[in-house]
């Protein structure tokens, strides 16, 4: 029996049982693949042992159940699975800061921007948006336009969980949108008008 498992027997057998009910309880201490053999001790029978001319038991003897080589213990290490949150990690990022926003004016080519970081711990990427469209051509026009800045962690970082502002060089408020995977995404509406 594998250490720290116990087996016990339900009811005890005579010499008319046809079958018995062993449990095996306990918390496993090592792994095992080993064969299950069940041997049941005189003191656990109830009854006397028959006696004849074919069949003559010494009542000290324990009965020997027939092994079936292929039933076997299925004993594997433990496992644990671990939520793993930005806090337990080192390398978190508390804050974020991007720059290089202009406002857009009417009749401005629309160009993708190209904005820089604070830290060289995430890179940024930002798209100009009218309702769910990209913008990446032609010119402002009078309507109200969204800058789209994604920014994603560069391997080793991740960013806090906490962090719900985008420091910018803009008068526009950043709004945080959703938590993409690991990345972050913020946005700022201009309105443009003539």
């Amino acid at each position: 029996m594998p250490k720290g498992l116990k087996a016990t027997i339900k009811h005890a057998p005579d010499n008319t049982s046809a079958g018995v009910f062993i449990g095996i309880t306990g918390t496993p201490e090592e792994t095992s693949t080993e064969v299950l053999e069940i041997v049941i001790p005189p003191n656990l029978i109830n009854g006397d042992y028959p006696v004849g001319d074919s069949l003559d038991i010494d009542e000290t003897v324990p009965i020997y159940v027939d092994t079936n080589t292929n039933t076997k213990f299925n004993i594997t290490a433990a496992t644990r699975n671990a939520k793993i949150t930005s806090d337990d990690i080192d390398d978190v990022i508390e804050s974020v800061g991007v720059s290089g926003i202009t406002t857009p004016a009417y009749g401005d080519d629309i160009e993708i921007p190209d904005l820089t970081t604070e830290e060289d711990t995430y890179d940024v990427k930002a798209v100009w948006k009218y309702d769910t469209d990209e913008e990446d051509s032609g010119i402002f026009e009078e309507k109200t336009y969204t800058l789209e800045i994604t920014l994603t962690p560069k391997y080793g970082y991740v960013f806090s969980d906490d962090i719900e502002e985008l420091i910018t060089d803009s008068s526009e408020t950043a709004t945080k949108v959703t938590a993409e995977h690991e990345n972050l995404i913020f946005t700022i509406d201009f309105t443009v008008t003539q």
